[in-house]
C-alpha cells in the first residue's frame, strides 16, 4: 500500500505568475488573498471529516495568522514561502493522521513561536488554552538553551516529556518530520544522514508503536533513500522488475478464496499490503537473503464485516478454516493478535500459506474495525464506551515511566527505545495468570515484573517445573515460578542480560544507591589515611592517583578503596616510593609538557583538520582516521564519519546501529564520507559460506583466496554435518570492490552454494 505524497508546488506553485513577481531576486506577492484562498482549499480538500462552519472559520483564522507571522520567510532549499510548510504539516495532520480541528490549528501555528516575534501568550489569546498548550509543547521540544547538553538527545527528551500533557504534540511533530523528509532533496549530505538517523532511531519506531503504519513506512523509506541511495535504487528496480509476477501470484492465490468466501456468504474485501523498502533491506542484511528469498514483501489482507464485536475472533477463524481447506499453512506461522493485540493496537490473524506456484505468502485476516485501526493508528478522539486498547496501555506505561524517571537524556531515550522496539512473549505464573514481557526476557525480567523485592533477591526459578538459572531466556507459553532468597543480592552482570525496561530501571536504581554508599565509605577511609600520612588532598594529587590506578574519575577511585581493590598498603607504596617510574613520568609530563608533544602529535594534527559539514570528508590514507570495530567499514561502503572529543575521525558503515545512534544524538559531529581508494592499508572483512561438502573443499577455497587472489586470511572456521558445510572466513581486503570480486569467484567453486559478507562481532 502506498502513501500519497503531496507536493504543494504541483498544485499551486508559489512562483506562478498568478501570485508573485521577482523583485531584487526575491518573490513578492501580487495576489495575496487568492494565494491564501488556494492554500486553504488545498488544506481542507479530501478531508476524511466534515468540518462545521465554525471549525472552518477557526482553521482559516489560524491560516491567516500563520501567513502574516511567516511573511517574508522562505524555505532554505526550495525558496518557496515558509507558509507552505505549516500548511502541508496541517494537511498531513488532517488527512493522513485523521486528527481534528484543534490539531489542524496547532499544526498551522507550530513554528510561529519558534520562528517569529509572537509568544505562547499571543496564541492563547487568539486561539485558546488547548491550542496554546500544544504549540508550547512543540516549541519546548526545539528549545535547548544549555550549551553543555547534547541538543539532539535533549530534544528527544523534551518530546517524550510532552506525552503526559497532550499526545497531539507528538502527532504534529511526526507530521512536521514527515514533511521535512519529503522535501529533503537538495539538503547537504550530512543533514540528510543526521535526519535519517533520527528517524530510524526514534520517529519511525514511535510512529509504528502508535499504529501509524503508513507514516512509519514512509519515514523508513525516505531515510533509507537518503542514507543508502544505491541500495534504495537497487530495491526499487528489483520491485519494479518482479511486481507483475508477484501480482499474478497473488491473484492466482486469491481467486479461489473469493468464490469460497462468497459461497459462505461472508462479506469481504481483499487487498494487498507492502512492507517498507527499509524493512525488506534490513531483513536481507540480517538473514543474508537475496531479494527473491524475501517472500513476505507483499501480503494479502482479507477484511471481513462481522455480525458483532463479540463474534470477531470466531469469524476470523472461520475465514482461516476456509483458507486452510484450500492451501497448506506453514507450521508455527500463526499469530493470534485478535486475542492478544500488539502494543500499537494492531489486531488480526496472521499466517503463511503455500501458493500454487510454491512460494509462501503472508495472509492477514482482519475485520473492518481492525483494518481501520491498522490504517489510522492512534486517534485524538475516542469513541463512547471504547475500551482501553493495548496501544493506550502502552502509552500509559510510557507516561508512568517518564514521570517516575530522573534519568538524563541519553538514559531516558535508551529506556524509551527498549519500550518501542521490543516484541513480546506471553508467559504464565503458577496460578495461570498471563504476564506479558519483551522478547528474550529472562527469569530475572519475570521476577521484577512480579515485584521489585522478588527481582532483587531472585536466586533462580522453575520453568515448566524444571530448575533454571536467573539468566534463562523464556519463551511464550512457559509457566514460570520464581525462587527467591534474602541472602541473594544483585550482581553487576545481571544488567548485561535483562532486557525489560522495568528490570533495567530497577537494577540501575539499585546500583546507583550502592555506588553512592561505596563512594561515601571510600571517601571516609581515604581521608583517614591521608590525614595519617599528613598529605593534603589537592587536585594535582587526585589527578596523579586517577592516572596511576587507571580509573575514570575520583568516584571510581573511592569505590576501589571501599571494595578493597586499593588497600592502604598499596596506596602508601605508590605515594612514597621515590623510584616509582610512573610517579617520575607523571611529574615530568606535568611540569615539562614539551616532552610529551610527540605522544599527542597525531591528535593535534587531527584537531587542525578543517571540515565542512556540508561537504563529504574525503577519506584516504593521509587523513588521520580509524575504522569502527563494530562494523569494520571498507573503502567503497556507504559510510559516515564522526569526530570524537579528541578530534579523531571514526568511520562507521551507515547501516551500523551505532552509526544510527550517533547520527541521532551527535549530529554536530557527523560528516558524510567519500572514499579515496586505499592502495596499502587493508581492512578486515568476514564472509559466510554454505554449500555441499566434498574432499578438497577447504583446499580449493584457501587456494583461491591466498594463491590466486593474493588475499591474506586472518582466520577460517568451516564445519560440516551430514554432507553440508558452513562457516566463516576473516580476511584482509583493500576495498569493497575487491571483496565483491572475491565473493563472486568463491561462488564459482564447485559445491559452494551461498557466499555473503557478514558482520564481525565487536570485542567487548
Amino acid at each position: 500500500m502506498e502513501t500519497n505524497v503531496h507536493h504543494f508546488a504541483d498544485i499551486n506553485s508559489c512562483f506562478s505568475s498568478n501570485y508573485v513577481k521577482i523583485i531584487d531576486a526575491k518573490p513578492v506577492f501580487i495576489d495575496e488573498e487568492k494565494y491564501k484562498n488556494d492554500l486553504f482549499s488545498h488544506l481542507i480538500n479530501d478531508s476524511p471529516y466534515f468540518f462545521r462552519k465554525d471549525e472552518l472559520q477557526q482553521i482559516r483564522k489560524a491560516l491567516d495568522f500563520a501567513f502574516a507571522a511567516h511573511k517574508g520567510q522562505y524555505r532554505k532549499v526550495s525558496k518557496e514561502p515558509y507558509i507552505v510548510h505549516p500548511v502541508e504539516v496541517a494537511k498531513i495532520t488532517i488527512k493522513e493522521l485523521q486528527l481534528r480541528t484543534t490539531s489542524a490549528i496547532a499544526a498551522l501555528l507550530h513554528d510561529v513561536v519558534e520562528d517569529t516575534e509572537y509568544s505562547v501568550e499571543d496564541i492563547r489569546n487568539f486561539f485558546g488554552e488547548k491550542v496554546a498548550n500544544i504549540v508550547e509543547g512543540l516549541t519546548k521540544i526545539q528549545n535547548i538553551y544549555d550549551s553543555k547538553l547534547n541538543p539532539q538527545a535533549e530534544m528527544f527528551k523534551n518530546m517524550l516529556l510532552t506525552i503526559p500533557q497532550d499526545m497531539r504534540v507528538i502527532f504534529i511533530k511526526l507530521a512536521d518530520r514527515l514533511h521535512n523528509m519529503r522535501t529533503m532533496e537538495g539538503m547537504p549530505a550530512s543533514t540528510q544522514l543526521i535526519k535519517s538517523g533520527e528517524n530510524l532511531f526514534v520517529y519511525a519506531p514511535f510512529a509504528g508503536k502508535l499504529g501509524l503504519y503508513l507514516v512509519k513506512k514512509e519515514l523508513e523509506d525516505l531515510s533509507f533513500k537518503y542514507s543508502h541511495p544505491e541500495k534504495y535504487n537497487f530495491l526499487v528496480q528489483k520491485i519494479s522488475e518482479t511486481d507483475f509476477s508477484r501480482c499474478l501470484m497473488i491473484e492466482d492465490f486469491v481467486s479461489p478464496l473469493r468464490g469460497a468466501l462468497e459461497s459462505k456468504k461472508i462479506k469481504h474485501t481483499i487487498i494487498s499490503v507492502e512492507k517498507s523498502l527499509y524493512s525488506v533491506w534490513e531483513k536481507m542484511e540480517k538473514e543474508s537473503l537475496s531479494f527473491e528469498d524475501v517472500f513476505d514483501y507483499k501480503a494479502v489482507r482479507i477484511i471481513i464485516d462481522p455480525q458483532s464485536l463479540e463474534t470477531e475472533r470466531e469469524e476470523c477463524f472461520s475465514v482461516y478454516s476456509i483458507i486452510s481447506s484450500i492451501y497448506s499453512v506453514r507450521k508455527g506461522s500463526m499469530w493470534d493478535f485478535v486475542k492478544n493485540p500488539k502494543e500499537n493496537g494492531f489486531e488480526g490473524l496472521l499466517l503463511d500459506f503455500m501458493t500454487p506456484c510454491g512460494q509462501w505468502l503472508e495472509v492477514q485476516i482482519l475485520t473492518q474495525r481492525m483494518h481501520e485501526i491498522a490504517e489510522r493508528g492512534y486517534s485524538d478522539t475516542k469513541k463512547p464506551n471504547e475500551k482501553e486498547s493495548e496501544r493506550d496501555k502502552w502509552i500509559r506505561n510510557i507516561v508512568q515511566r517518564l514521570q517516575e524517571s530522573d534519568s538524563n537524556a541519553f538514559d531516558l531515550l535508551d529506556n524509551f527505545r527498549l519500550n518501542v522496539y521490543s516484541d513480546v512473549i506471553y508467559v504464565f505464573t503458577p496460578k495461570g495468570q498471563i504476564i506479558k514481557l519483551p522478547k528474550n526476557s529472562t527469569i530475572l525480567d519475570f521476577a521484577f515484573q512480579i515485584h521489585t523485592d522478588i527481582g532483587l533477591h531472585c536466586a533462580g526459578g522453575k520453568v515448566n517445573h524444571k530448575m533454571v538459572p536467573v539468566n534463562h531466556v523464556l519463551n511464550s507459553t512457559d509457566q514460570v515460578d520464581i525462587i527467591s532468597s534474602e541472602s541473594v543480592s544483585p550482581r553487576s552482570e545481571w544488567q548485561n542480560f535483562v532486557v525489560s525496561p522495568l528490570a533495567k530501571g530497577k537494577l540501575k536504581k539499585y546500583f546507583i544507591k550502592i555506588r553512592k554508599q561505596d563512594i561515601e565509605s571510600g571517601a571516609l577511609l581515604f581521608q583517614k589515611w591521608m590525614r595519617e600520612w599528613k598529605i593534603d588532598v589537592t587536585p594535582e594529587v587526585m589527578t596523579f592517583l586517577i592516572r596511576q590506578f587507571n580509573v575514570e574519575n575520583d568516584d571510581d577511585f573511592l569505590i576501589h578503596i571501599a571494595n578493597n581493590k586499593i588497600s592502604a598498603k598499596v596506596l602508601e607504596k605508590v605515594l612514597f616510593q621515590e623510584e616509582n617510574q610512573n610517579v617520575f613520568k607523571y611529574f615530568v609530563t606535568r611540569f615539562f609538557p614539551k616532552l610529551r608533544r610527540k605522544t599527542y602529535e597525531k591528535h593535534e594534527v587531527t584537531q587542525k583538520l578543517t571540515l565542512n559539514p556540508k561537504e563529504p570528508v574525503l577519506i584516504d590514507e593521509n587523513i588521520p582516521h580509524t575504522k569502527a570495530t563494530c562494523c569494520n567499514p571498507l573503502p567503497g561502503d556507504d559510510a559516515t564519519a564522526f569526530k570524537n572529543h579528541y578530534g579523531m575521525l571514526i568511520v562507521h558503515r551507515t547501516d551500523c546501529q551505532n552509526s544510527i545512534l550517533l547520527r541521532a544524538t551527535n549530529g554536530k559531529q557527523v560528516y558524510a564520507v567519500k572514499w579515496k581508494l586505499h592502495k596499502n592499508n587493508a581492512s578486515l572483512a568476514r564472509v559466510l559460506l554454505k554449500g555441499i561438502d566434498r574432499i578438497g573443499m577447504t583446499k580449493d577455497i584457501t587456494n583461491l583466496i591466498s594463491d590466486e587472489l593474493k588475499v591474506n586470511i586472518r582466520s577460517i572456521h568451516l564445519t560440516a554435518d551430514e554432507g553440508i558445510f558452513d562457516g566463516t572466513i576473516d580476511l584482509y581486503v583493500l576495498n569493497l570492490d575487491d571483496l565483491n570480486v572475491l565473493i563472486s569467484k568463491l561462488k564459482k567453486i564447485n559445491g559452494v552454494k551461498e557466499v555473503f559478507r557478514t558482520e564481525i562481532p565487536a570485542i567487548k
